[in-house]
């Protein structure tokens, strides 16, 4: 069962309803996890109409039945992955994405402990068609644009998480590491 952390607090879903009628607001909300094991996130290559053959992170869009983003992120790794392993949310970060930055989506960090992220095979949808633990090093080169044969072409809200906020996530993944005490 997914665990969340009690630094993170979730707008209800009613003022997220309420934000999105305000001029200015968002025209699309989403939300997806990034999982976390290790200095390592899972990615999932898309199968699909939308970004194909780019890697991105379990998520979507808002449905007006979630209880929340959070809940947007959770539904929509179930929907892609089957079983999702146990984690712990650590952080939240909002990408804003479109010519207008109109597209808002959440990405909840969330680590994986090492145990549950090697006995884990996701069941995946027919959206994606291969899955891979991948050192966030190499996440953050791809995101670059350093241009490298062998580079993961990223989906828009991977590449612009690398590129805008590599450090963050660096920082969640090495606070992940540290022994609790």
């Amino acid at each position: 069962m997914a665990a969340e952390t009690t630094s993170i607090q979730q707008p209800s879903a009613a003022a997220e309803s309420a934000a999105a009628l305000q001029p200015g607001a968002p025209e699309k909300l989403g939300a997806g996890l990034l999982l976390c094991c290790q200095g390592q996130v899972l990615l999932l290559k898309r199968s699909s109409k939308h970004n194909d053959q780019t890697w991105g992170l379990p998520g979507g869009n808002a449905e007006s039945a979630d209880q929340g983003l959070l809940a947007t992120a959770q539904r929509e790794a179930h929907e892609e992955l089957g079983a999702v392993p146990a984690y712990v949310t650590r952080a939240q970060i909002l990408i804003k994405r479109g010519k207008r930055n109109q597209k808002h989506f959440t990405v909840f960090v969330a680590d994986v402990q090492p145990s549950a992220a090697q006995q884990y095979v996701p069941g995946l949808n027919a959206e994606h068609s291969e899955w891979r633990w991948v050192p966030w090093e190499q996440v953050v080169a791809a995101g670059s644009g350093a241009a490298n044969e062998n580079q993961l072409q990223l989906h828009p809200v991977v590449r612009q998480l690398a590129q805008q906020h590599a450090l963050e996530v660096q920082n969640v993944l090495q606070a992940c590491q540290q022994p609790e005490g």
